[in-house]
């Protein structure tokens, strides 16, 4: 929910909470909507500011919340701006042959993460709801192994040598599938999801 000032409301913002006047009166019940007459009865009320429900607090799953969070359209942003970084760094690398910056590379890492170390909201549920075109997905998938490289090294308590060695790992492990042609690629994948639900129906029987 979001802390409102009463001058800010608009028609159609929904009260997260009871608003009470200054004898504890209920003046508007939580989960109404609001329209020009509640405004200006809060107004005369004098309410200075009210608990609004925002679009997370309609939805009813923990990750469909995460979707729509201030967080994760932040995260979005710096995501999407380091992904165009290490993409240039990688057409660079396969077509020119210029070899990857180690450093750059955990600049990346440094970059995305840092914003969020006291979020509430991990990295890790909020690469669960990032969206990935199929044409990105090698370079996502190396980041996105990184980052959980790197979370995992802090769960760990890994070294800083041992920690940074082992974010390098997750961007490198699948280096070899950049050369591998995409309509092979994908098909293979294609078939290895087909197979699994194919294996999970058998053990399953449904």
């Amino acid at each position: 929910m979001e802390l409102k000032a009463v001058i800010a409301l608009k028609p159609g913002d929904v009260a997260a909470e009871d608003v009470l006047d200054h004898k504890g009166n209920v003046i508007v019940k939580k989960n109404t909507s609001l329209d020009k007459f509640l405004i200006q009865k809060l107004t005369i009320s004098k309410i200075s500011c009210v608990n609004i429900k925002e679009p997370e607090d309609f939805l009813t799953t923990y990750f469909e919340k995460i979707k729509v969070s201030k967080t994760f359209k932040q995260f979005f942003e710096i995501y999407s701006k380091n992904f165009f970084e290490y993409k240039k760094m990688m057409e660079q690398f396969l077509h020119s042959r210029i070899p990857l910056d180690s450093a750059k590379l955990f600049d990346i890492i440094e970059d995305i993460t840092s914003p969020f170390k006291h979020s509430k909201i991990t990295i890790l549920d909020m690469l669960s709801v990032l969206e990935t075109a199929e044409a990105d997905f090698l370079y996502t998938h190396s980041i996105n192994v990184a980052l959980i490289c790197n979370y995992t090294a802090k769960w760990f308590r890994l070294d800083d040598e041992d920690a940074r060695s082992l974010v390098l790992c997750g961007f490198y492990y699948d280096i070899g599938k950049f050369v591998i042609p995409p309509l092979l690629l994908f098909t293979q994948l294609s078939q290895v999801e087909g197979d699994k639900n194919t294996r999970s129906t058998r053990s399953t029987g449904h």
